[in-house]
């Protein structure tokens, strides 16, 4: 499965926040393994927040 990332460069951090929780949701809906998901939001943070975060992790 091929995910495209577009993230505006005028979203507001709102805006961000809001997208990110629709592909986390769609990950995490069928995925029973806590370290998968885990890891998955993590990487979706990170995309999203590449520039206000240093660091994301569990």
């Amino acid at each position: 499965m091929e995910t495209i990332f577009e993230i505006s460069p005028n979203a507001t951090k709102i805006d961000k926040y809001k997208e990110a929780i629709k592909y986390i949701e769609s990950l995490v809906a069928d995925e029973k393994d806590l370290y998968a998901n885990l890891a998955n939001i993590c990487a979706i943070l990170k995309i999203y927040f590449k520039d206000e975060f240093s660091w994301v992790g569990f």
